[in-house]
């Protein structure tokens, strides 16, 4: 089996379950390293509706800070997963993957784009084995 077409079951199979019992989980640590370095990290986790949401954010020793959620969609004919992350150094990205499969194929669309005003958008079909 190729690669994406196991990722891409995988995730269907992660969302199938999340929509029989949605619930939550959250939790946070510390990380401390050698010289001072380190950060503490916070998440959380929602799943139901056909949906899960991840969402965390780090704030470093140093004050600075990331922070993204991602959130994964059934859809009719696969599924669709959105991401953002930002920092406080003013980066940022937003991105959207779409899988589609059907009898004959794999379809994948990419598209995303950045706090700077870059931007991108790519699909690809793969054929599905028999």
């Amino acid at each position: 089996m190729r690669p994406q077409l196991l990722l891409a079951c995988a995730a269907l199979c992660l969302v199938a379950t999340a929509a029989e019992a949605a619930g939550s989980r959250s939790g946070s640590r510390s990380v401390q390293g050698r010289f001072g370095h380190g950060y503490l990290a916070s998440g959380s986790v929602n799943w139901g509706n056909g949906a899960v949401t991840r969402q965390g954010q780090r704030t470093f020793n140093n004050g600075m800070s990331q922070s993204g959620w991602s959130t994964l969609y059934r859809t009719d004919d696969g599924y669709t997963r959105s991401r953002s992350a930002s920092g406080s150094g003013g980066r940022a990205i937003n991105a959207t993957k779409d899988v589609s499969f059907d009898d004959g194929s794999v379809t994948v669309n990419r598209s995303g784009s950045t706090a700077s005003g870059d931007s991108w958008s790519r699909s690809r079909t793969w054929p599905r084995p028999d």
